[in-house]
């Protein structure tokens, strides 16, 4: 199964897949137990890439998401999370 996971311009900025106020992000694609991209708290955004059973899922992004949503750290102009299984496998 792949699965697509995208957080897009946060803070009017916009860069591969996430965003963090002022600073880059890698993005998100996981394919089974490939390597994603992980959104870290205020204004330093990290990836992490799946070593042996490390793995932070779209659900880790979207509650630190919610996390800065709630503390008033990020101001959104646009958030889409996608999560589609696709013929592809």
């Amino acid at each position: 199964m792949k699965r697509d996971v995208s957080l897009m311009r946060l803070t009017g900025t916009r860069a591969n897949g996430a965003v963090a106020t002022g600073a880059a992000a890698t993005g998100a694609r996981a394919a089974g137990a490939a390597s994603i991209g992980a959104l870290a708290v205020g204004a330093l955004a990290i990836g992490a890439v799946a070593v042996g059973a490390l793995v932070i899922g779209r659900l880790a992004i979207r509650r630190a998401v919610v996390r800065e949503l709630r503390v008033g750290r990020l101001e959104i102009d646009e958030l889409v999370v996608h999560s589609r299984p696709t013929a592809e496998g």
